[in-house]
């Protein structure tokens, strides 16, 4: 499958992709409303992959439509759709590129149309004048650190630092019990930063000015439940910026490399192990597919739960 990708790269013509059609929300109002608080990571970029989520297609049976589709998506979205489709329809050409960090969740009947993918970002150490910090203040984005643990493990606190505010609401607003974690890193990073520090309250081309080597970024959404793929490290990575959360590396001699910009790469690679999935159990416990609502606040709680679970907290 690896030299299809590199020929639809190499030989793309068409607009086969699903960017164009952003602001139809397939799904309804609701789901497209709360994607909407990722905002800015969620924004669309251009790619002969087809970069898109799981939330803009109205079914699996839409996909196929595409001769590729590259999933943005986390654990969440990802759960839902596979857990929704645990058998692959046959005679279907579609490729699937998904998160190579929950291959996890990717049923064996899918094995002949699926290829993992990753990125690979420069690593070149190189003194820094800035760091930049995003993410949304959501409480699955803090599944294994806490607001100050995070806070602490960004790189230099005598480098001065901005941080992009983005949404600051729950995630689904007042209909569980959560807690807004935003304010605890604002807290900690007044704290730890004092006048160093610069809340962005918007994201535009002006809102950091001048971005280039000497910067760093950095997400506090690493556990990636809801987004795995954002707009932000493109944007950033692509100006020469330090991407300072975890570098992925592959070890698979095959693997195809693509240049995003000169300073960071999608990995892509053959998956070779469907012995660790994960959505067997899931069917196991009878969570039928036929209730699955990506809208409803049991999913919700159960794929927040499962997670912490693989992640062991």
């Amino acid at each position: 499958m690896l030299d299809k990708v590199l020929r639809r790269i190499e030989s793309f013509e068409g607009m086969d992709t699903v960017a164009d059609k952003w602001n139809v929300p397939i799904l309804g109002e609701e789901i497209s409303k709360r994607m909407s608080q990722y905002y800015p990571l969620i924004l669309p970029y251009f790619l002969e992959l087809n970069p898109s989520f799981v939330f803009q297609y109205q079914s699996l049976e839409t996909m196929f439509s595409y001769p590729m589709v590259m999933l943005r998506d986390g654990y969440y979205g990802l759960s839902y759709l596979f857990l929704r489709n645990t058998k692959f329809p046959k005679n279907i050409d579609t490729i699937f590129l998904i998160p190579k960090k929950f291959s996890c969740l990717i049923p064996e009947s899918w094995s002949k149309n699926v290829l993992l993918y990753s990125f690979e970002f420069d690593k070149e150490k190189r003194d820094l004048k800035r760091q930049i910090v995003y993410g949304y203040g959501a409480d699955e984005n803090f599944l294994r650190e806490t607001a100050e643990e995070k806070v602490k493990k960004i790189i230099d606190k005598n480098i001065p630092l901005s941080l992009l505010s983005g949404y600051r609401y729950n995630f689904l607003e007042g209909s569980v019990d959560r807690v807004d974690r935003f304010y605890e890193v604002h807290s900690c990073l007044s704290e730890y930063y004092g006048a160093s520090f610069n809340l962005v309250d918007n994201f535009n081309k002006q809102s950091f000015g001048a971005v280039g080597r000497e910067d760093s970024f950095k997400s506090l959404d690493d556990d990636h439940f809801t987004i795995y793929d954002d707009f932000l490290q493109h944007y950033f990575a692509a100006t020469g910026a330090l991407n300072l959360n975890h570098n992925e590396q592959t070890k698979s001699k095959d693997a195809l490399k693509i240049n995003l910009s000169l300073y960071h790469k999608i990995v892509i690679e053959e998956p070779v192990d469907f012995s660790k999935n994960i959505i067997k159990e899931a069917v196991k416990l009878s969570l039928k597919s036929n209730s699955l609502n990506i809208v409803g606040y049991d999913f919700y709680n159960y794929c927040l739960n499962s997670y912490r679970k693989s992640l062991g907290v």
